[in-house]
Parts: C-alpha cells; sequence; structure tokens
C-alpha cells in the first residue's frame, strides 16, 4: 500500500518489528536498544518522534518496515534506526521508506551504523551515498567488580571546563560536545595530578539497565601510566553501584593499544559495528 509517516497508534507494531530484528547479528544497528521496553522508552524519548519516522504498510494492510531518524537540529545531524525490514523485497522497502523520510532530504549530516554482519544495511548504504569509516568493537565485561577504592579518581565537580576543554580536544565532530557532556548528571569522573586534569571518563546507565563507558580521554602527554586503566575501574564501579545490570563500551577496531587495556580488564568483544556517514566524516585520531 507503500510508505507513509508514522502515528501514534503505530508505536506497539514499530517496538515489535524493531525488536525482532535487533536481536539478529545480520539486521542489528547502533544506538539503538534491543529488548523491548527499551527500544519503546528510545523512540518515544525523540521529540514528536512520529514526524522523524516512516512507515511501509504491505496490500494486507499491515506494517512490514519502518525507518526512525534521531535528530540533533543544532548540529544538522540525523542518526538512523533501521531501516526495519520484514518483506520479501527488503531493498525495495528500504529504499521506499528513505526516500519518503522527511529527514533525509532536510538534515546535511546523516549517519547509520550496522552490525558488521548487516551486509543488507550496508549494502543500503552504500546506494544511498554513505561511505564507510573505520568499525568500533563493542566490548562487554566479564569481570568481578573491582571496588577499586583509588582515591586518585573523583567526580568532575569543579574540572567540568577543563573536562569540555579536553573531550572537544580528543573527540571533535563527535555526537557529543564537551559541553553537552558535562552538562548532565550521568557519570563523570577525573583524574587530577599537581592541580590539573590528567584524564576523564563519561559513563551512563541505559533505559534497559545496561551500563555505558562511552567516553575515555587521558591527556596525550600523560598517557601510559595507568591513568585510563584507573579511570575504567571507577567507572565499572560506579555503574554498579547505580544498578547496572551489565558494562559495554566501544572502541575503534584499529585502535589496539586500548583494545589490549581493555582486554587485560576483562572485557570481551561481542560485536563489530561500522558507521556509514554521508555529508561528514570523523576525525579518526581520537581515542577510543
Amino acid at each position: 500500500m507503500g510508505v507513509r509517516r508514522a502515528t501514534e497508534d503505530d508505536l506497539d507494531v514499530i517496538v515489535r518489528l524493531a525488536a525482532g530484528q535487533q536481536v539478529q547479528p545480520n539486521r542489528h544497528i547502533a544506538y539503538l536498544g534491543s529488548d523491548p521496553e527499551s527500544i519503546r522508552a528510545d523512540i518515544v524519548a525523540i521529540e514528536d518522534w512520529t514526524a522523524h519516522t516512516v512507515v511501509s504498510v504491505n496490500t494486507a494492510g499491515t506494517i512490514d518496515g519502518c525507518l526512525i531518524g534521531e535528530v540533533d537540529a543544532d548540529m544538522g545531524r540525523c542518526w538512523w534506526w533501521g531501516p526495519f525490514v520484514d518483506a520479501d523485497d527488503w531493498a525495495g522497502t528500504a529504499d521506499g521508506l528513505y526516500a519518503a523520510a522527511p529527514d533525509a532530504g532536510m538534515t546535511p549530516e546523516q549517519e547509520l551504523a550496522p552490525d558488521d554482519r548487516n551486509l543488507l544495511t550496508a549494502e543500503f548504504a552504500s546506494r544511498h551515498g554513505f561511505d564507510p569509516e573505520s568499525a568500533s568493537a563493542v566490548l562487554t565485561y566479564t569481570g568481578p567488580q573491582f571496588r577499586s577504592g583509588d582515591g586518585a579518581v573523583g567526580p568532575a565537580g569543579e574540572w567540568k571546563d577543563e573536562v569540555a576543554a579536553l573531550h572537544d580536544l580528543l573527540f571533535p565532530g563527535t555526537h557529543t560536545t564537551g559541553r553537552a557532556l558535562v552538562g548532565t548528571d550521568d557519570i563523570r569522573l577525573v583524574v587530577v595530578e599537581s592541580e590539573e586534569l590528567r584524564g576523564y571518563v563519561a559513563a551512563e546507565v541505559h533505559s534497559d539497565g545496561s551500563g555505558y563507558i562511552d567516553f575515555l580521554g587521558v591527556v596525550p602527554d600523560k598517557r601510559g601510566r595507568g591513568i585510563g586503566r584507573r579511570l575504567v575501574m571507577a567507572a565499572v564501579d560506579a555503574l554498579r553501584e547505580r544498578g547496572a545490570t551489565s558494562v559495554d563500551l566501544t572502541v575503534r577496531e584499529d585502535n589496539h593499544a586500548a583494545r589490549r587495556l581493555y582486554s587485560s580488564l576483562s572485557f570481551t568483544e561481542e560485536r563489530l559495528i561500522r558507521p556509514y556517514r554521508k555529508g561528514f566524516r570523523l576525525d579518526q585520531r581520537s581515542q577510543s
């Protein structure tokens, strides 16, 4: 029957469709939860989510595809969730969704990030002018709680301005600016020595109860001294104290030093996520 804008009444069907595909490595995409409740929470957290979501309806009147845009108007960037398609003509349905999505024509910078085994979405990205960049490994913590008790690690507190500046230096153009990073109640921990910031870690508990270490940054000329290790240990502790049921992080596939660090701290690889970007590229020199 075609593609149309989503309505509030479509939410349950969209959640079931996305949840059924998120658990499959060859259909999985990043930036969205995997279980129905977290997917629902992520979708409704988008302001006026129906304005950024399109659905395809088959001849039986059933929704068999959806594409959701998460837009940051200040950045002029859209992160795509999907396409999620349960139709024989996957490519044709996905292309129709993208053609009808309002954010596809209005947002200058766009990104989608499928599991590296999700070849259909990779081919979809190529057809629509998205360029692949280096993948990131999703790592899951499998060790005991650290209970590090490291007095050198503490809350960002009065060091927020310095954390914001270091973040923008290490992670230019990423999805979170330094000012936004320090402007939340999520976990922000720092190491300070001789009254100077040496490094920081940013972590949060997601709506599904999982913990996520989002950023780890160490002043470039202070690396190799165990600062990153101490920050990660403290972040795992802090996430567990906030009730996190698991702890994950991502690291570039070619960042071998960081991957050795995380492996030594009992993080194991779950999947590779490859971003496809249109209208922009990110500086690949960032730390993690």
